[in-house]
């Protein structure tokens, strides 16, 4: 029996619960599909292309790099240019074409394929991409799981020891009902004891893995104690040295900000803490880190109630801008 193909034609910006919906849909009504998706400027069409391989991975996804007419009237050939893009990018013709929208009976018709409706009147999961690029924050329990993994805000509490790095990561992923991930140094040294100058990659790699294997849990926000660009600055200051993959790893890992914590809370010791006294002079070495790096940071002063307050209202002042690609 020959197999049937079918086609979802979409811009995805953002992919959301309806176009994953409908994606599934299609997906368990044929044996093949294909999801295609087209040039737009709001947001990278390879961005968009890797939510739909991760949303549905048995699909083949095509990505038109060409800009389109988008109605219509934007050009006398309006139809016959998609027709010839759809049928140059894909490896057959569809025999059935899925849409959520009125177009689809016309697509269907020039492209020779049968349309399937789904939920024309967004009864299922009543938004649309734009409203969501209105508002991501607001919105954002809409947004597919492969979407939020980008828009995702992961932000690092960065500073010297005994500064209240844990504290205020963990307060404000309560304040913001999301996910904090904890020092893995920490876990590290209790259980194998002072580490020696090759164990602070494998921080730095746990630090990152750990980061990564909570971050689907996060809503919105994902609050970071510490990262490995915290890691050179201890290995400088333990050993003398960042080594080159310590730091390259170090540069792969992106942050929409640091909240930079000041050293003046009272020094607290514990096993996993080496330089009492030397708070300020950490705080300059962050301090030349981030900048050298070109890493957004802002200060976060204050303590106990005062410093959460501070902290929520830098992130605050820049929430709209943060949730946008």
């Amino acid at each position: 029996m020959k197999k049937t193909t079918g086609m979802v034609l979409g811009k995805f910006m953002p992919l959301h619960r309806g176009h994953e919906l409908l994606l599934n849909f299609a997906a368990n009504f044929v044996d093949e599909l294909y999801a295609v998706t087209d040039w737009q400027e709001e947001i990278d069409g390879e961005k968009r292309c890797e939510w739909l391989r991760r949303t549905v991975p048995q699909a083949q996804v095509f990505y038109l790099e060409t800009p389109m007419p988008q109605a219509p009237e934007d050009h006398p050939d309006f139809w016959n240019i998609w027709r010839s893009a759809l049928l140059g990018a894909m490896p057959q013709k569809p025999d059935y074409v899925f849409a959520s929208e009125q177009y689809g009976f016309k697509l269907a018709e020039v492209l020779g394929a049968t349309f399937i409706p789904f939920d024309l009147k967004r009864e299922s999961v009543g938004i649309s991409a734009t409203q969501i690029r209105g508002n991501v924050y607001d919105q954002w329990d809409y947004l597919s799981a492969a979407a939020k993994r980008d828009y995702l805000a992961r932000v690092c509490v960065f500073g010297p020891e005994s500064s209240g790095k844990s504290t205020l990561a963990r307060q404000l992923a309560e304040h913001y009902k999301t996910t904090w991930v904890p020092e893995y140094a920490r876990l590290f040294i209790k259980t194998k004891g002072d580490p020696a100058r090759e164990d602070m990659i494998h921080i730095a790699r746990g630090q990152a893995a750990l980061e990564d294997a909570m971050a689907p849990a996060a809503s919105r926000w994902l609050f970071c104690d510490t990262d490995p660009l915290a890691t050179t600055v201890w290995s400088r200051w333990l050993f003398g040295e960042s080594p080159e993959p310590l730091a390259a790893l170090a540069r792969e890992r992106h942050y929409r900000l640091y909240l930079l914590t000041d050293a003046r809370l009272p020094w607290k010791g514990d096993a996993v803490r080496y330089f009492p006294g030397k708070g300020d002079e950490f705080l300059a070495d962050c301090v030349k880190t981030l900048e050298s790096e070109g890493r957004a940071y802002a200060l976060v002063e204050g303590s106990g109630a005062a410093r959460l307050e501070n902290a929520v209202a830098i992130l605050e002042a820049a929430k709209e801008e943060f949730f946008r690609l």
